[in-house]
């Protein structure tokens, strides 16, 4: 179950009101800070016509309560979403709820409005994060899940589209400052473990006792040298002149 102490941000002139009214829903007095209990309570109040649930929590002035929509089925929808079900007081069953229509309730899961702000709510729970990592885990864990995960991941990698869009989003990732500042932290961090300092040398060894890649580096020292003649030229020159200078 969710916390029901949990400190919520309330509006005593509900928003939708002050949208209506073409005001500000943060102005001078309208907020308070109160439990997601009698948060629910509170709107479920407003629908029912009963002040109440907000008077126990604060006493605000009469012309904010009169500001205040009693009666809205609108109030229905926060009630509902905040309480989760957990508060015996709220009863949403037959008319009380807010897809009652016709003599059925309709809709309800299929309301883009209403889902949007029960998922908000229901997503950010600590609990269901925490099923939700335990439930990941298991999936993931599944032979034939991992074997579709990869097809379906080989696919969308060869996609040509999704190739150049992965490009063009890892050159602007690698390109941010943050990220630089972050990977040089990383990188430092990873050379000062001694277990990663002694397996890259015998890495590093292994690399350049290998016959194939001797030749490589050669190529490769001998390509640089000759792309940066002038600068090295120009260093061993520096170099004799303090040499020569020291002498003399």
């Amino acid at each position: 179950m969710a916390d029901l102490t949990q400190i919520h941000k309330h509006h005593i002139v509900p928003k939708y009101r002050c949208e209506e009214l073409g005001i500000d829903p943060d102005f001078d007095g309208n907020t308070i800070d109160t439990t997601r209990k009698q948060h629910a309570l509170i709107h479920w109040g407003y629908h029912c016509n009963d002040l109440s649930p907000l008077l126990e929590v604060c006493n605000p002035p009469q012309y904010i309560l009169d500001m205040i929509p009693l009666g809205d089925l609108r109030d229905l929808w926060p009630a509902q979403i905040l309480a989760l079900g957990e508060i015996d007081e709220i009863d949403i069953s037959g008319e009380n709820n807010p897809n009652y229509k016709h003599g059925r309730r309709i809709g309800g899961a299929y309301d883009p409005i209403y889902m949007k702000q029960y998922n908000e709510i229901y997503r950010n729970r600590p609990e269901y994060k925490e099923e939700r990592k335990v439930y990941d885990k298991k999936y993931r864990d599944k032979p034939g899940n991992k074997s579709a995960q990869k097809a379906y991941q080989k696919e969308y990698r060869d996609n040509p589209e999704n190739k150049s869009a992965q490009k063009a989003y890892q050159k602007e990732y690698r390109n941010r400052p943050e990220y630089k500042e972050q990977r040089k932290e990383w990188d430092k961090k990873y050379r000062d473990n001694p277990e990663n300092k002694s397996a890259q040398k015998a890495y590093q060894k292994e690399y350049r006792d290998k016959p194939g890649n001797k030749k490589k580096q050669r190529g490769y020292v001998k390509a640089w040298n000759e792309k940066n003649k002038e600068k090295i030229n120009a260093k061993k020159l520096e170099k004799a002149t303090a040499m020569l200078d020291s002498f003399m």
